[in-house]
Order: structure tokens, then sequence, then C-alpha cells
């Protein structure tokens, strides 16, 4: 061919893309799709390096889970957010900005829906389409070359620069994790909040007291108690975060009342007789003062060193017409430890304590420090599987594997980080229980001792719904050959990449294979050797069944 006629052919097809539809392109985003460029042809699509950094190159066609393209519509479209079966929604397509709106690398990076995770498809007059972002431009579209399948963000338009859609398959949405079985009313299990409402707002009121023997000082300055318990603004913000701002936590300090005295000593009348102390300091107050029915929870403050060493939580308490549904007695270690406000605001949304009652020996805690209902000392926030109880974490991050009939592999997936906001972050797994799961998650960090040693891994644990507050009711299945820790075996919890846990169930061992680290995500993996005739998977029972506690919650929770 002549040097003419590959000038008129390459003059054809520049014509024939630069002649763009006005509108961007708008896609069906119920499917996976594989994304093909017009150099490279129909054998090749745009994968992901399966080397855990986010990288993209051009491969040949293939079942390969990084050619699974999803896009997701974005609320200033027609504009996408660009993910992989491989990576789920916690990686999307990004810029790296190393030039500003000059730069020409991308790579799939942590969502956050920055402007460089806003793609626009272009559609051209030939079928193919060009793909931008917010922030490099229209004029900067994703391309190849033959000598380089790694894609670049460029200003010229040529063939490599021209995509086409192909649809694989639907997208298909994750198992939804059944309700434990059965659900005993009237007290704090590892149970669904099944016919209790989630809240979106909770309110709560501070009120102060002091005793005949001990009394408010001087400088007992309510309104700097109150932002001391409170964290200055950051327990609210805290709850925010947990629960993705799906919980508005109010806390009304009434610094405005001078301390109520009530009769006795704490030590003496008091601290074994915590529902009459919390009758008594609210019959203290008049509803002219504060209107207990318009809170959610009231909070008893006394002040520090006066022999009230330890907080709880109590409820149904009844003051003169009024019923008051939760109070948290504060006590000493609240000044010491504001976190422990977020421990006992756990137990009024229906939280158990996951700490044994019958041991003070935290080398012996099968929970470990993990998460605010067990260790408020050390942890910063709630487990997964209490996001999830609280209806906080969104359907799409978690899921559940159910058992098969065979053995096998079930479920090869990402896990990311709770504290993110897209992926899944959460994963329950069948062990031929109603009332007993396995779950994992990515390990949040800790503060205290030694905190680097816990920042990384996955941590896997039983959740048990007929095991009552205090009695341990979640029990972490910890990695023998973890960083070992001065405190106990649950201190050596993170599986890390090449780990395999395996639980023995009755009909059924559970593995699960941790495989890749990318970035604060992991790879994992999850088999089941199922013994002969098991029919799989568990049923679980719909409606969820509920029966009356044989032995009301009279007590109080620390």
């Amino acid at each position: 061919m002549s040097f003419s006629s590959l000038l008129l052919l390459f003059f054809s097809y520049t014509l024939a893309v630069v002649c763009q539809d006005s509108a961007p392109l708008t896609v069906d985003t119920s499917y996976y799709y594989r994304i093909m460029n017009d150099l490279t042809g129909p054998s090749k699509a745009l994968d992901i390096l399966p080397d855990g950094s986010g990288g993209l190159n051009v491969a040949d066609l293939g079942p390969s889970s990084g050619q699974f393209w999803r896009l997701a519509p974005l609320a200033n479209g027609p504009k996408y957010a660009l993910s992989t079966l491989y990576l789920g929604g916690a990686f999307s397509l990004d810029v790296i900005n190393d030039n500003g709106s000059a730069s020409a690398h991308v790579h799939l990076d942590t969502t956050r829906r920055d402007s460089g995770q806003y793609w626009t498809l272009t559609p051209s007059a030939n079928g193919s389409f060009t793909l931008s972002n917010d922030f490099t431009g229209l004029d900067r579209p994703l391309g190849v070359s033959i000598s380089a399948p790694t894609p670049v963000l460029g200003g010229n338009n040529y063939s490599g620069q021209h995509w086409r859609l192909s649809k694989i398959s639907n997208v298909t949405s994750n198992d939804d994790i059944p309700a434990l079985t059965p659900v005993v009313k009237s007290h704090l299990t590892e149970q669904e909040n099944i016919g209790d409402p989630i809240p979106s707002t909770w309110k709560v009121v501070m009120i102060f007291i002091d005793f005949d023997d001990c009394h408010a000082q001087s400088n007992d300055n309510q309104t700097a108690i109150g932002q001391q318990l409170t964290l200055n603004g950051a327990l609210t913000e805290l709850f925010s975060n947990q629960s993705y701002s799906n919980l508005n936590l109010s806390v009304d300090i009434r610094s405005d009342l001078a301390w109520h005295t009530i009769p006795g000593a704490w030590r003496q009348d008091w601290g074994s007789d915590i529902r009459g102390y919390n009758a008594a300091a609210l019959s203290n107050f008049t509803i002219n003062e504060v209107d207990f029915s318009a809170y959610d929870v009231v909070m008893i403050v006394p002040p520090q060193n006066c022999g009230a060493d330890r907080s709880y939580e109590n409820g149904n308490v009844t003051v003169g017409a009024q019923n008051v549904s939760s109070v948290i007695t504060l006590a000493d270690d609240a000044y010491s430890d504001p976190y422990t406000l977020a421990h006992e605001l756990g137990h009024t949304l229906g939280l158990p304590d996951l700490y044994p009652y019958a041991t003070s020996d935290r080398h012996l805690w099968k929970a470990g420090p993990w998460g605010l209902m067990s260790d408020d000392w050390q942890s910063r926030g709630f487990l997964g599987w209490h996001r999830h109880r609280l209806g906080w974490l969104a359907t799409e991050r978690k899921t559940f594997a159910k058992a098969p009939a065979r053995s096998g592999i079930t479920k090869r997936m990402l896990l990311s980080p709770l504290d993110g906001h897209y992926g899944t972050s959460l994963l329950a797994m069948d062990i031929g229980s109603t009332s007993k799961v396995l779950v994992a998650e990515v390990v949040q960090p800790m503060n205290g001792t030694n905190a680097t040693e816990w920042d990384q891994g996955v941590m896997v644990y039983t959740v048990d719904s007929t095991v009552w507050s205090g009695s341990e009711p979640l029990q972490l299945v910890h990695n023998p050959a973890g960083v070992p820790s001065n405190r106990g075996a649950a201190w050596q919890t993170p599986w890390q990449v090449g780990s395999a846990m395996t639980y023995v169930a009755e009909y059924m061992n559970v593995t699960l294979k941790v495989e890749q680290q990318i970035k604060d995500s992991y790879f994992v993996e999850v088999s089941y050797d199922v013994a002969a005739g098991f029919k799989g998977p568990t049923v679980f029972a719909v409606p969820v069944e509920f029966i009356e506690d044989p032995n009301r919650d009279s007590g109080a929770h620390h």
C-alpha cells in the first residue's frame, strides 16, 4: 500500500472518530462489561495487573475478573465510576496526580469519588467512545499504543483512544446475611434488632447530681465536665463516622441546672442498687427542669472521686408518670476514659458486652480487645457485625457465604476496611447453624500498647445469638502463628497474607485463606469441606421466631 493510501486511511479514520455526538454516552449499569480498544482490536481487553498495584494493561481476552468492568452512575452524570469484579467497589479507576491536570498515568485506587474518578464516555460516529475524567478534562482521553499497552492519558486523537463496550454478565448483588434465631426479647444478645426500628437520631440529656457526703466543688464546672465526657464533640462525630452518617447523636448538656443532691452516699446507699440510684437521681428533677420523655437516653453524672468507679447502662426507669427507656450512670472510669461513654451508648442501641463478667483477667477474654463493646480502653470503633446489626453497614458492603451441598470453593472476594465507604467489608459464613455464624473483617487499628501490631490483617470470629451479654457471645478465631502477645491468645488475632484459618463445625470445615494484600484491603478465599449427606445451605427461619425472655434483663451493663 502506498504512503498516500495510508495517509488517506488515517484521515478517513480520524474524520470518523472526531465526529462525536454532543451528549455523553449512557450505559446500562446492570451489566459487567469488557472494555476493548480500536487499536489493539477485539481479541484484547482492558485488565488489571494481578500484583496488587492497581495498574492497568491491555491483555488477551479471558475469564480474568480484572476484565469485568462495572460502571456505577454518579450524581452529576452521565458520568461513571469504573471498578472491576476483581477488586470490587473498594477501588475505582483514578488519575495518578503527578503533574496536575497534565497528569498522564492512571490506576485503580481507593474509591473516594474524587474528580479523577469521574469518567465521561463521549461517543464517536463510528460507534466507539473516548474515556476522559473530570480532573484532566475531556481533551485528555485514555489511550494505548501498540508499543506501550499500558493506558495513559493524552491529547492526541488516534485509534488507541477509542474504546468499545461488550456486555459480559449481569451485576449480581451480595447475598443477604440472614437473621440469627431465635430472637429473645428484652435481653442484650448478638441477635438482630428485629422488631425494633433502627434509629436515625439518638437524643441524650446529661444531668448532674452529687451526694450528701460528696458535694460538687467550686471547680466542678458542668460545662467543662460535659465537654470532657463527650470528647469536645468528638463523641457525636464518632457515631456519625461509625454509622456512615446513619445515626445523628445529640447530647444536651444541662449545665444550666445546678447540681442536684440526692440523699446518702454512693458506696453505702447506692453502689448495689443502680435502679434505685437512677430513680432517686431522676426524681430530683422536675418536669419543668427536664422533660425526660423528650430524650432517648439520660446520662447521670456525679462529681469525680465520690466512690462510683464503674459506669453502667440500665433501662426502664419509672419517674412519676414517665418511663425512661435507658439510663447511663457515669462514674470515674468515664472521666479517665471517655470512650466508656461510647461503650455505654452501644448498650442503649441494643449491643451486648463482649467481655466476660466472670473474669477481669484480660488474658482470658475470648473477644480480646477488639471492638468498643469489649475493650473501650484500646478499641476506637465498633466491630463490623455490630455495624451490620444496627443497620449502618449498607447491603452492598456485606455478604454471606452459603454452605454448599458439595465441598469446594464458594467465594473469592476483596475485603475492604470498615472505615471506608465502598467495597465489601463484612463477610459472614454459614457453619450449619441458624444461631451461629463465622465472620471475617479487616482488622481495625488499635490504640494502646503495641498498637502497631494490630493494624493489619483479617480477623475472624464467631457470633452466637443464644449467648447473652457478659457470657462472650462473640469469640475470636485467633491465629496461633500471629504476633506474640503477653496478653493472651485472643490478642494474636490478625490473619496475614499466606495464612489460612480452618473452623471445624458439626457438618463441615470452613477454610478462609488470606491470599493477597492490596493497599489496606485483603483478597480472601472461602472453601467448604462438607460431610457426606449434608444438604446445605442452612435454612434460616423466615419469619424469625420471637420468644419471651424467661429471665428478663434486670441487671445493669458495664
